[in-house]
């Protein structure tokens, strides 16, 4: 097994960085201009039929990693790495070492490495954070894991950054299921972002008017940390994240607003 301290020295951290971010998200529908949607789906097709579908809350906050490397760890926003264990380095932005810090001080995972995918919110960190906190207080749901086995580290890591970036959002990191992510979350004391259901993929409606009025029964957050208000939207994705997509209100409703529907 290489070490965090041996990976660092011999590739640096921007390739790990590159490594570990979240691979991104698209939209249900295309998007067009000034952030308005398109009436096609972003694949042309209902590419969710015959496959059980989860929903789970998309909420407004950071996106924040915390990448566990036997008994040490990094922690990561979305873009950059910003603390290792130790305080080998460290910043203070949006308050994400803080806030997930205690999570990662008590997992020690030494078989591969483990990357922690999950939402920093409340404080002050977004202009929505008022819809889950009415004293500032912050926290952290965990909504995804990915895996990688160490005897693969150095092969991914000797490639240049762009072809890293590319293994990475063409499926290169493995991810948990559903259940194995339940599984974990409850092992280790973690909590996850809301599931607010379960789904037929042939189910969910294809036009932009059908989805905003199905994404109502989600309008209010169910992870309030001491004030539940407006939810941000819904993430849909099969229990193996083969197929995942992102629904948010704002879009549908600048759509609306601009007579998109």
């Amino acid at each position: 097994m290489i070490t965090l301290n041996e990976c660092i020295a011999k590739y640096g951290t921007e390739k790990i960085n590159t490594m570990t971010k979240y691979p991104s998200i698209m939209t249900y529908h295309d998007l067009g201009e000034r952030g308005c949607l398109l009436p096609s789906l972003v694949e042309n097709r209902p590419f969710f039929d015959r496959n059980p579908c989860y929903v789970t809350e998309k909420i407004d906050g950071t996106n924040s990693r915390i990448i566990i490397w036997g008994d040490d760890y990094l922690i990561g926003s979305r873009e950059q790495l910003l603390y290792a264990k130790g305080d080998r380095f460290g910043d203070p932005a949006q308050n994400i070492v803080n806030t997930v810090k205690g999570c990662a001080e008590g997992l020690e995972l030494s078989d591969r490495i483990y990357i922690l995918y999950g939402e920093t919110y409340g404080g002050n960190v977004t202009a929505a954070s008022k819809q889950y906190t009415s004293d500032k207080t912050y926290d952290f749901r965990l909504f995804d894991i990915a895996i990688i086995a160490f005897d693969q580290i150095e092969g991914i890591l000797t490639d240049p950054i762009d072809k890293i970036s590319s293994w990475r959002e063409h499926g290169g990191q493995k991810f948990f299921t559903v259940d194995e992510l339940e599984i974990f979350a409850k092992a280790h004391n973690l909590q996850t972002v809301p599931y607010l259901a379960k789904i037929d993929g042939d189910t969910l409606p294809l036009t932009l008017s059908e989805v905003y009025d199905w994404l109502q029964q989600f309008a209010s957050t169910k992870a309030g940390i001491n004030h539940s208000g407006k939810a941000e939207g819904v993430v849909v994705r099969t229990s193996d994240r083969s197929l995942i997509r992102k629904i948010r209100f704002e879009d549908y409703e600048k759509t609306k607003k601009r007579g998109g529907f």
